[in-house]
C-alpha cells in the first residue's frame, strides 16, 4: 500500500512506517463558523522513533495527537497506524495526559495493572508485570499507596507505566511533564529516555518546551499556525544516551537557536 506525501513529493510505503499521516485536514465550529485548525498535514514515523511535536499554543498539537489516538477524526486525509486506518482508540496506542489520570480509589499497584485486568490476564501474570514496571521507575515501595498520597512526579510515572504495561506499539504523550516543578521534570525526562531505551516503544510527545524537545527527540516536528501545519522537521544530531548535561553540548545550543527563531516567527503571527 503506497500513499503520496505532497509535502516532500515522495512516495511512502506504509509497510515500512508505523505511522503515516497524509493530506490531513481538521476544522471545528466557532460561533457557528467553521475554522480550519490543521491543514495538509503530511509525515511518517518509523518504528522505535522518538518524535516531539513542538509549536506555539493553539497550533493544533493536541488535536493532532487526539487524532492519532482515535479520539477525534479528520475532515479529510488519512491517519494510518501499524498499516491500519485509525477509526477509534485501540490498545496498540497508549496515551499519557498532562494531568494525573490515575483512578483515585485504586492503589498505585491496582492502577498500573488495571489494563491487564480488563484483558482477564491471570493474577500471577499481572503481579509479575506490575512489579517489573514498578521497579523500572523506582516505585516498588509505593505500590499500596493511593494517588492522593503520591507526589505529582510519582503519579506521572504511574501513568506512564500503566500505559506501557499493555505493550502498546505507540505511546502518545500530551505534555505529560507540564504540571511538575523544573527539577522533577528533568528527572522524569531522563527516566522516560531510559524506559524508551529498554522498551523500544515508538513515542510521539507533545511539548511547547524547546529544551525538552531537543533532549528527548530523534526528530522534532515544528508546527506553524493559522492554520496549524508542519512547518519543518528538524533532525536532532546529538548522540545518545542523553542527560541534563546534554544541554551544555554546543550542538544543543545551535539547535535551540534555530528552533527558537522558527517558533518565534509563528508566535508573532498569533500576538500581532
Amino acid at each position: 500500500m503506497v500513499y503520496r506525501n505532497n509535502s516532500v513529493d515522495t512516495q511512502i510505503d506504509v509497510t515500512k512506517n508505523i505511522v503515516v499521516i497524509e493530506k490531513l485536514n481538521k476544522s471545528f465550529l466557532f460561533n457557528r463558523k467553521k475554522r480550519l485548525i490543521l491543514s495538509n498535514i503530511n509525515f511518517n514515523i518509523k518504528e522505535g522513533e522518538f518524535i516531539c511535536l513542538l509549536g506555539p499554543s493553539g497550533c493544533g498539537k493536541s488535536t493532532l495527537l487526539d487524532m492519532l489516538g482515535g479520539f477525534t477524526f479528520p475532515d479529510s486525509g488519512n491517519v494510518i497506524v501499524n498499516n491500519k486506518l485509525v477509526k477509534k482508540p485501540g490498545p496498540e496506542r497508549g496515551f499519557v495526559f498532562q494531568k494525573n489520570s490515575l483512578i483515585p480509589w485504586l492503589t498505585l499497584e491496582e492502577n498500573v495493572g488495571y489494563g491487564l485486568k480488563l484483558k482477564n490476564e491471570s493474577t500471577l501474570l499481572i503481579k509479575e508485570n506490575v512489579d517489573r514496571f514498578m521497579r523500572l521507575v523506582g516505585l516498588e515501595n509505593y505500590s499500596n499507596l493511593y494517588p492522593h498520597q503520591l507526589s505529582g512526579g510519582m503519579q506521572q510515572r504511574g501513568c506512564i507505566i500503566r500505559s506501557l504495561i499493555n505493550n502498546p506499539k505507540i505511546l502518545l504523550m500530551d505534555e505529560p511533564f507540564g504540571a511538575v516543578d523544573a527539577q522533577t521534570r528533568t528527572l522524569l525526562q531522563e527516566m522516560l529516555l531510559e524506559i524508551w531505551r529498554k522498551v523500544g516503544t515508538t513515542i510521539i510527545f507533545v511539548t511547547h518546551d524547546i529544551d525538552e524537545a531537543i533532549l528527548l527527540a530523534d526528530r522534532i516536528f515544528i508546527m506553524g499556525v493559522n492554520p496549524g501545519h508542519i512547518k519543518e522537521i528538524v533532525k536532532v544530531n546529538i548522540s545518545r544516551p542523553r542527560t541534563f548535561k546534554t544541554s551544555l553540548d554546543p550542538e544543543f545550543q545551535v539547535s535551540k537557536i534555530k528552533i527558537l527563531e522558527s517558533i518565534r516567527e509563528e508566535t508573532l503571527k498569533i500576538i500581532k
